[in-house]
């Protein structure tokens, strides 16, 4: 999935949170994001299942680039927390590349302890000068925006959230 067309542009920008379906009290993620891999969830389990059906032996990887990276999590999370990803053999390997923060620190957990409980580790590669990783910023610290209206005043600034990553980071650096 690419970032630069409109329609992902919207997506990434959509940065409220909801809460996790069928998830522990207080797990929150990115709106967004999480929309996306709603819409994609059915296609991605059929053409998965699919593939590993006609090739028994493949290792299933699980890996996304920026966007996608936020899908990639997205669908470990789940797929880890209802068994399927524990059910194949071989156990699939889980990377993310540049991936900006999907939820809050009780999503982070949940899906570090799920994946742990399976034996499994979300791989989480970062560049040391990329951006990506640090959006969603955290608004807690920030000063409320507000504009009058003819109606009273608007709130401009997101609600303050709090956003963690999932996953073991492996850190790039240009020694590295």
């Amino acid at each position: 999935r690419g970032g630069l067309d409109a329609g992902a542009w919207r997506t990434n920008f959509q940065t409220w949170q909801d809460d996790v379906a069928g998830g522990s009290c207080g797990e929150r993620v990115h709106h967004g994001w999480g929309e996306s891999w709603v819409q994609l969830r059915g296609r991605v389990r059929q053409g998965v299942e699919a593939l590993l059906a006609e090739h028994p032996t493949y290792r299933l990887v699980v890996t996304g680039h920026s966007c996608g990276a936020s899908l990639a999590t997205l669908m470990a999370a789940e797929w880890a927390a209802d068994g399927s990803l524990s059910a194949l053999s071989p156990p699939p390997l889980l990377y993310s590349f540049a991936s900006p923060r999907v939820g809050n620190p009780a999503f982070a957990a949940s899906v570090d302890a799920t994946l742990a409980r399976r034996g499994l580790t979300l791989w989480r590669v970062v560049n040391q000068r990329d951006s990506i990783p640090h959006v969603p910023p955290d608004v807690a610290s920030l000063t409320p925006l507000t504009h009058a209206h003819a109606r009273g005043a608007r709130r401009l600034a997101p609600e303050p959230r709090q956003w963690q990553h999932a996953g073991t980071q492996v850190w790039l650096t240009p020694d590295s």
